[in-house]
C-alpha cells in the first residue's frame, strides 16, 4: 500500500494522461485539416493553454521530485510537457469554438 501522496499523484497523473490522450485524438483535425484559426478570440485561447500547461508542469514537477531522475531526463520532460500541452489545448479549445459555433 501506498501513502496518500502517491496515490494521489498516481490519479493526477492518469488524469493528465487521459485529457492529452483525448487532446491527441483531436490534433490531426485542427493541424493537418487546416482548420486553426488565428483570428478569432486569441488572447483567451492562449491563455488558457498557456494555464493548462503550467498546471500540467506542476504535476510533472511534483512527480519528478520523488523520482529523482538524470537532469537532463527533467528538463527535456518538462520543455516536453510545456510544448505539447500547450499545443494541444489551444488546438481543442479552437476545435471545441468552431463545434459550438461561436466563429
Amino acid at each position: 500500500m501506498g501513502s496518500f501522496m502517491e496515490k494521489s499523484m498516481d490519479w493526477s497523473l492518469g488524469a493528465v494522461a487521459f485529457i492529452t490522450v483525448v487532446m491527441y485524438a483531436f490534433l490531426p483535425l485542427g493541424i493537418f485539416g487546416n482548420n486553426l484559426d488565428f483570428e478569432h478570440y486569441l488572447l483567451p485561447k492562449v491563455v488558457v493553454a498557456l494555464i493548462v500547461a503550467l498546471v500540467s508542469a506542476k504535476l510533472y514537477i511534483s512527480f519528478f521530485k520523488a523520482r529523482k531522475p538524470a537532469p537532463e531526463v527533467f528538463c527535456f520532460g518538462l520543455i516536453t510537457t510545456l510544448g505539447i500541452t500547450g499545443l494541444l489545448t489551444y488546438v481543442l479549445l479552437d476545435l471545441g469554438l468552431k463545434l459550438v459555433g461561436l466563429y
